[in-house]
C-alpha cells in the first residue's frame, strides 16, 4: 500500500462531525482528492467496514497507517493499542470515489461519550493506492 501525505491532518481540538443521539443518522462527508466530488458515507457503516479492513491488513501496513496519522500506540496484555487524537476509538478505512476510482484512507475517531451520546470526529484523510 502507498499512502500519500494526508490532506487532512489530525487535531485533538477538531470539532465533531456528529455529537448526539441517533448515531445511525451520522454522515461522513469528504471531498474526493481526485475529482472534487463530495463523497458521503454513513458513519456506522464506515466503522463496521473499517474495523475489519484494518485488522486484515499486513502488520507493516497497519503500522504505516498509524505512523502516517501520528497516533500513539501503547500496549495492553501484550497487544498494541492505538490511541485516537482527542480520546476515543480510531477507525481507519477506505472510501472509494465512484466517479474517478480514487481511494481515500479515512481516519475517524468514534466513541460513546455518555450513555446514548455518540461522537464522531474526522481526524485524517489521505489518498492511497492498494
Amino acid at each position: 500500500m502507498r499512502i500519500d501525505e494526508p490532506f487532512l491532518q489530525p487535531s485533538s481540538n477538531r470539532p465533531p462531525l456528529f455529537d448526539g443521539m441517533h448515531e445511525e443518522l451520522a454522515t461522513l462527508t469528504i471531498q474526493c482528492h481526485g475529482c472534487g466530488r463530495h463523497l458521503q458515507q454513513n458513519v456506522l457503516s464506515f466503522v463496521s467496514v473499517a474495523g475489519q479492513w484494518f485488522r486484515e491488513l499486513p502488520t507493516n501496513d497497519r503500522e504505516e497507517i498509524v505512523r502516517t496519522f501520528g497516533c500513539e500506540v501503547s500496549e495492553y496484555d501484550g497487544h498494541p493499542i492505538v490511541r485516537a487524537h482527542g480520546g476515543g476509538q480510531p477507525y481507519f478505512g477506505p472510501v472509494l470515489c465512484g466517479d474517478c476510482s480514487t481511494i481515500h484512507l479515512i481516519y475517524l475517531n468514534f466513541f460513546e461519550k455518555q450513555p446514548a451520546r455518540y461522537v464522531a470526529v474526522l481526524q485524517g484523510a489521505a489518498r492511497i493506492e492498494v
